[in-house]
């Protein structure tokens, strides 16, 4: 959330990015010390006790990772996306290799572990070397509290994302059966494959060139339009073609006992449309600084997500039968389309003319 404050100030300090880049430490450093002192407690309730190791090596990772967070939004800033994919492929190219190479010796887990290890490494690396910017001590308490205004209800958005992110396959395999839940889980998961992937890129990309107009409400608008519009063009026919090609694609990725997926896969990728257009407003709501907006719009989404899941409890004959998981879906596109749409009205944004 902060780093979306970053991308949108227009006159950057070095006490702006110093205190962002302390703050993201210091943040980074507390997570890593309640997982550290939380590992046994883990290990314990899973009765693996080799999660104490595990977890306290791959929780490294965040404070690599915000290491390097002031040097990614600069390039996103810059609109030098190139030089972010560049670093995150060479790091995860060098860290698969460097895996395999430790699964061959006999590592086993701990293989896994030091390729993301090394790819956080690598990637923290890159990204200092095509940023060349460097921390200083000079931090602002005035800069901290701009970005975490701005930030703090993005934050909060996240967090009711993860929170809701698998809310419905726990409600399918209690009411239907592990197996259905397993087909839900998978179709899910191969809609979110291209869906997410072109909505992170369109967030990367659109938001640091609308922000070049933030004062330019004309301009900003006629931007707004056309990556709308192209966004329409390049996403629609991908959705369209997942959907019809649901059932070879679930054959490939899965194999014939997941078929069932297919159909619930059909369904979901019409709400993928409306998820990508809802990143773009979500863009333009941030370069307004209209991050509480967001937030509400979110609240409200998933208030109404809490009233179809009691609704369906309470609709046991309807909930109980598969036909019942495509309704899921239903409200799913529905909440999406609600989402977008008023998103579009709070934002002013007329597209006729």
């Amino acid at each position: 959330g902060m780093g979306g404050a970053l991308i949108r100030k227009q006159n950057l300090t070095k006490k702006d990015t110093s205190t962002f880049f302390f703050f993201n430490v210091v943040v980074s450093l507390v997570c890593y010390l309640i997982i550290y002192f939380a590992a046994p407690y883990v290990a314990r309730f899973y009765h693996e006790p080799s999660l104490v190791l595990l977890l306290r090596l791959l929780s490294i990772s965040i404070i690599i990772n915000a290491m390097g967070l002031v040097q990614r939004v600069l390039l996103i800033k810059s609109l030098a996306i190139v030089k972010v994919t560049r670093a995150s492929l060479i790091a995860s190219v060098i860290a698969t290799i460097i895996a395999i190479v430790c699964a061959f010796y006999g590592l086993g887990i701990y293989s896994l572990v030091l390729m993301l290890l090394s790819q956080c490494t690598l990637n923290t690396l890159l990204l200092c070397v095509f940023c060349r910017w460097r921390p200083t001590l000079e931090l602002s308490l005035e800069s901290f509290h701009n970005f975490f205004s701005f930030g703090f209800s993005l934050l909060l958005t996240a967090l009711l994302n993860i929170g809701f992110a698998n809310i419905y396959q726990p409600l399918i395999a209690k009411n239907l059966s592990i197996v259905y839940a397993g087909f839900y889980f998978q179709a899910k998961r191969l809609y979110e494959v291209p869906i997410l992937s072109i909505s992170q890129v369109v967030d990367s990309v659109t938001y640091p060139i609308l922000v070049r107009f933030q004062n330019d409400r004309e301009g900003l608008e006629s931007r707004y339009k056309k990556i709308v519009l192209f966004l329409v063009f390049v996403s629609a026919p991908i959705v369209v073609l997942i959907s019809i090609l649901a059932r070879d694609i679930v054959l490939i990725f899965l194999g014939k006992n997941w078929v069932f997926s297919a159909q619930l896969l059909s369904i979901l990728c019409f709400a993928g449309i409306f998820q990508i257009l809802e990143t773009t407003s979500g863009s333009l709501l941030k370069v307004e600084g209209r991050t509480k907006l967001i937030f509400k719009l979110e609240l409200i989404k998933k208030v109404i997500i809490v009233i179809n899941i009691i609704v369906f409890y309470r609709s046991v004959n309807h909930f109980t039968t598969p036909a019942g998981i495509d309704s899921v879906n239903c409200h799913f596109c529905r909440n999406t389309f609600y989402n977008t749409s008023t998103l579009r009205k709070k934002l002013n944004i007329k597209y006729a003319g």
